[in-house]
């Protein structure tokens, strides 16, 4: 819950899947002329690192070519013949891999590796002695149910039960994070809150407009307000 006092009305946004901020590589947008992207059971592959030339993605684009299964490369950055190679290829049907690009500041720094936490994927890091030309879609890669790349985000929709292991893993790294909360300062809260909402699949986002903004006592009833609607709504009563 957020409050403003700008011309902006009150807004209500409920989403359901873990999403990170990034984009698909420029080149690639340019060449394909498409920078939105629908895919069903890809598999996922996440590079702490700059993809330099194809020879480093080869075993995982001939893999590709020969499952037929999409695929989603999430890395730092990529050279401009990577890209031009694999829009050309996605171009004449050949290949389903999308170069999608993760930020290196502040919030992007563990965009990845919370990623492949989601995701389950060996979290491929040059800097750890990890090679990105030995990297598999058979040992390395994660998987989703679908994935949904719009504008400057990835929508990610896993297929894991409420309890499994692979969600219970998600939740530990959540509630990690809200620990780290307690009396740290603004600056570090908010990079701390874009990662708990990168991590949490289900949520309601509320940005209240007010005269005067809520603040203590008043912010608080208003988050008990709301989570007694959420109550209210998923069993009928309190």
């Amino acid at each position: 819950v957020s409050t403003h006092t700008s011309i902006t009305p009150s807004t209500l946004e409920v989403d359901d899947m873990y999403r990170f901020d990034g984009k698909v590589n420029d080149v690639f947008v340019q060449q394909t002329g498409r920078s939105q992207f629908t895919l069903t059971s890809p598999a996922i592959v996440t590079i702490d690192g700059m993809i330099e030339s194809t020879a480093e993605i080869d075993l995982l684009m001939r893999q590709s070519f020969e499952s037929g299964q999409p695929v989603v490369i999430a890395a730092r950055g990529y050279h401009q013949d990577v890209a031009n190679t694999l829009a050309h290829n996605y171009v004449h049907g050949t290949l389903r891999v999308i170069p999608f690009e993760v930020r290196y500041d502040e919030i992007g720094a563990n965009s990845l590796i919370d990623m492949s936490k989601v995701v389950q994927s060996k979290f491929i890091n040059s800097l750890r002695g990890d090679l990105i030309s030995t990297t598999s879609l058979d040992e390395d890669a994660g998987s989703a149910k679908k994935i949904d790349i719009q504008g400057d985000t990835i929508g990610i929709e896993t297929q894991y039960k409420t309890n499994s292991l692979e969600q219970r893993a998600i939740d530990r790294q959540r509630i990690k994070l809200f620990k780290k909360l307690e009396g740290c300062s603004s600056t570090v809260q908010n990079i701390l809150d874009a990662r708990i909402k990168s991590l949490t699949p289900s949520f309601c986002s509320i940005s209240i407009k007010t005269k005067k903004g809520l603040k203590g006592i008043e912010k608080d009833r208003a988050n008990c307000a709301i989570r007694l609607m959420k109550d209210v709504s998923e069993f009928g009563f309190v």
